[in-house]
């Protein structure tokens, strides 16, 4: 991951120093993107770091600020003054741009759900990483090609997968919003026998730095994981 506290702190000492122009787009494009994941987060402690590094990066650019622009920010200045506006339009600007990173990497609940119901789980599985024709669809889930065809129309309305023409037939294949949901909630391909979801984040961090405090010969246990190929055959 960027650091982008260390690139906000650098920042901000070079704006100290009189060089206003070392906060560009780009640093504060990442600096959303770090806000956003901060709001996304479980952990209070991420917001609690952005909330502590962003009042400290604060303070110092604005204590090296004109006096015109402290007013500004205080809110001492003329509402009609060119420094209030700036600083209205900074916040709404940024604000804007939070909401926009956010937005561009969120998946609507239900797609998830669609993806994860029961009719159209097993054409993620099969599709995942892979692209067939309807004929091998129909092989690989045991359906009927007319079913198949059906079922992937619903697909391709909501999103789900796409297609393109080889011939006389139409290759599928998810599209990126669905193979990566697919992989975010741990659904494995057909033929894995992977059928689990992926922990938080923070439990497996946890779970890694317990493991670590065990000694050498217990950091690997056997692991048994239901095989979902055969639970679905049954």
């Amino acid at each position: 991951m960027t650091d982008i506290w260390g690139f906000m702190d650098a920042a901000s000492n070079r704006f100290a120093e009189g060089r206003a122009e070392a906060v560009r787009s780009g640093t504060l494009t990442a600096l959303a993107d770090r806000i956003a994941e901060a709001l996304g987060s479980a952990s209070r402690a991420d917001a609690e770091e952005a909330q502590a590094r962003l009042e400290m990066v604060f303070a110092r650019m604005l204590g090296a600020s004109p006096t015109a622009t402290r007013r500004a920010v205080n809110g001492t200045a003329a509402a009609e003054s060119p420094e209030a506006a700036a600083f209205a339009l900074g916040q709404i600007g940024f604000a804007h741009a939070v909401a926009a990173r956010v937005a561009s990497k969120r998946v609507e609940d239900g797609f998830v759900r669609f993806i994860r119901s029961k009719t159209v789980e097993g054409y993620v599985r099969a599709l995942l990483g892979k692209e067939l024709h309807n004929r091998a669809l129909a092989d690989a889930l045991g359906k009927d090609e007319a079913e198949v065809s059906r079922v992937i129309g619903r697909l391709q309305a909501n999103g789900v997968c796409d297609s393109r023409k080889e011939g006389n037939r139409r290759i599928n294949f998810l599209t990126p919003a669905a193979e990566a949901v697919a992989r975010d909630i741990g659904m494995g391909a057909i033929g894995t026998g992977r059928f689990h979801r992926t922990p938080p984040r923070e439990v497996v961090r946890v779970m890694e730095q317990k493991r670590d405090e065990l000694p050498a010969h217990l950091r690997h246990s056997l692991v048994l994981v239901a095989d979902a190929d055969a639970r679905e055959a049954a």
